[in-house]
């Protein structure tokens, strides 16, 4: 088929999928998120199409450049808004899942070449998986959590769990040479991770990282072996049983909580056990620390508190994985990274369980014992003894420095609650990435400085 008749033939079914819904709320009387759905599925059920209608993402991007820019103009035009498409603006959220679609589509048939398996089973899990486990949890959801994006209930997270497995399972049962056990272990663990990407996605970014997503771990997943698959699996279950069964001693926020174990596979998935284990030192040091100050007041902590941390330690990870980095360098990168924000959340603890310390005592005891907490993981690197003995110092200095930079711009507990919160986060998560790096770099010269 010619592209520009495919584009033609693709745009005309959409204009349909938007007329029926809007006709079908109208006749009988759908709730608006029912008819936003309803075009979410016929969209998805469209562009499952594209593996046959077109051989290059040419055509596929510029359908998403016409869809992106109809939408934008119906967004701002108030007479376009109750048009055909006023069945995706019923709902007065702020959300722009409908353009992040749009883009998501395109991005994987990209970088999926088109194959009908690895592209269509990131679109069915953003068809059916998204809209399931939305109308499931308005509907019928009592479990419910708190996100950035206000709430969220676990009858939703459940559904969209299973659909995704279904989504991923059939395909790769049937159309492709994977075993019955690595397909069964890829849909698991396919299906987990993206509930819980959908889990703390917040103003319809999923619709973004979900199917992008879904797309990298299909192709991560799809090259280990069974035993390696069921390892993964297992995690995945140990570390959310692990997370929800300590959730009444954690001061995260449920999004938050799903999120650090999205934060915790990810980084064990990219650099091993030993990365693993510096998130497990960490998690374990916030349990002790809201024990000891939930006596004299609650913390509470959202997903933005998990999203700074993934922020500043995620990218020596990623270097890593890339061979960009070499493995120990990166190890001392993240260790400080987390080093780092743990000087920094306990600082309030230490002035509120001992008020008497002078300001230059709280700015020695935090790093301090945040450096302690890591030393079986500085001196973990085999046959490098002297640098993990210099490099923790390093790490002590410049966590001191950084806590110091911190206290000056945020002096002290009752300071912090009147600074924005995003500015908070943010300026904590530069010092924290100052550090990282001025560790990561300390380390390579290290390395390989004369004599060494």
């Amino acid at each position: 088929m010619h592209p520009a008749l495919g584009i033609g033939l693709v745009l005309a079914v959409l204009g349909l999928v938007m007329a029926a819904a809007r006709t079908a709320g109208r006749r009988w009387r759908w709730e608006p998120e029912l008819q936003r759905k309803a075009v979410h599925i016929g969209m998805g059920a469209t562009v499952l199409s594209f593996p046959w209608l077109f051989s290059s993402p040419v055509p596929v991007f510029v359908l998403a450049g016409l869809a992106v820019a109809a939408l934008l103009c119906a967004r701002r035009v108030p007479f376009l808004r109750r048009g055909a498409v006023s069945a995706l603006y019923g709902i007065e959220r702020d959300s722009h899942g409908e353009l992040y679609f749009s883009v998501s589509v395109a991005l994987v048939f990209w970088l999926s070449g088109g194959d009908p398996v690895s592209y269509g089973v990131p679109v069915l899990i953003l068809t059916l998986a998204d809209a399931a486990g939305a109308l499931i949890g308005v509907r019928y959801g009592k479990l419910a959590y708190t996100t950035l994006s206000g709430t969220k209930s676990a009858e939703g997270s459940v559904t969209c769990f299973t659909v995704s497995f279904f989504a991923a399972h059939v395909p790769l049962l049937l159309a492709t040479g994977l075993g019955r056990a690595e397909s069964l272990l890829i849909a698991l663990c396919l299906a987990a991770l993206c509930m819980l990407v959908e889990a703390v996605a917040t103003r319809g970014i999923d619709n973004l990282v979900v199917p992008l997503g879904a797309w990298f771990l299909l192709v991560r997943l799809s090259a280990l072996d069974v035993v390696t698959l069921a390892g993964r699996a297992a995690l995945l279950v140990a570390l959310l049983a692990t997370v929800l069964a300590l959730r009444k001693y954690s001061s995260l926020e449920g999004g938050a909580l799903l999120g650090s174990v999205l934060l915790a596979y990810g980084c064990f998935a990219l650099g091993g056990a030993v990365f693993l284990a510096v998130i497990a030192i960490l998690f374990a040091c916030h349990l002790i620390a809201v024990g000891a100050i939930r006596r004299i007041f609650p913390p509470r902590h959202n997903l933005n508190a998990v999203l700074c941390l993934a922020a500043t330690s995620l990218p020596w990870l990623i270097l890593l994985d890339n061979g960009k980095l070499p493995r120990d360098q990166s190890l001392y990168g993240f260790t400080a990274s987390v080093a780092t924000h743990i000087a920094i959340f306990n600082l309030n603890t230490v002035r509120v369980l001992l008020p008497g310390l002078s300001r230059p005592q709280c700015l020695i005891r935090c790093p301090l014992k945040a450096l302690l907490c890591f030393v079986p993981v500085l001196l973990f690197p085999p046959g490098a003894f002297g640098v993990a003995v210099a490099m923790a110092g390093v790490i002590f200095v410049l966590c001191a420095t950084a806590l110091a930079v911190f206290d000056a711009v945020v002096p002290g507990l009752a300071d912090a609650p009147r600074m924005d919160a995003v500015r908070r986060w943010i300026l904590q998560g530069s010092i924290s990435l100052a550090a990282a790096a001025a560790a990561a770099g300390t380390a390579g010269w290290l390395a390989h400085s004369p004599g060494r």
